[in-house]
């Protein structure tokens, strides 16, 4: 194991699993880290389910670990993140359900965006931005995703760093194309 996000990319194995799979839990226990994956896991099952539940588990998140008026402020910011993403992706992202030990790729770049965001790492963001939005809709997913980001960070939320290495080597990190046709079935993302 040479990076601590191997087992986010799917190649801990052996000995060195439980490490990293302890490593790869205490990172998503973080509080920043939470408010973004499970706030994108919430919010985008509330919109695909028409759940109000899914909905209440996000904003109880949002409430739970940010103080007062600060708690809404952030939640908007996520959902205004959320909705742009959601205009122009060509194709589904992936995510899976609240709470889930594992992250998948789309996760991993929406994390990795908001923490690139934070810290001005624009190789690191431009290569999220490219594996989730369309050349079309960039720059109103950056706006949204950067208003996000230094919400998060203002209300003292930074996430750990992933680096552009890291990030390139994904599996299927391929820019999306943009979109052409309307899709057969909408979706959120």
């Amino acid at each position: 194991m040479n990076s601590r996000y191997d087992s986010i990319r799917g190649h801990a194995s052996g000995a060195d699993a439980g490490t990293e799979t302890t490593r790869v839990a205490n990172y998503l226990a973080r509080p920043a880290e939470q408010l973004v994956l499970e706030g994108y896991r919430s919010w985008t099952a509330a919109c695909i389910w028409h759940s109000p539940a899914e909905l209440d588990r996000c904003r109880e998140l949002y409430d739970s670990t940010i103080d007062g008026r600060a708690a809404r402020v952030a939640f908007d910011a996520l959902g205004d993140f959320i909705q742009s993403l959601g205009r122009c992706a060509s194709c589904p992202l992936k995510t899976h359900l609240a709470g889930c030990p594992s992250v998948c790729r789309d996760e991993v770049m929406v994390l990795g965006l908001i923490a690139a965001l934070q810290i001005d790492d624009s190789a690191a963001a431009d290569l999220c931005l490219d594996a989730l939005s369309c050349p079309a809709q960039r720059q109103r997913v950056e706006i949204a995703a950067l208003n996000f980001a230094i919400t998060l960070r203002a209300l003292g939320h930074t996430l750990l760093p992933i680096p552009a290495p890291v990030i390139a080597q994904m599996p299927n990190g391929e820019p999306r194309p943009a979109q052409t046709t309307a899709p057969l079935h909408p979706t959120l993302h």
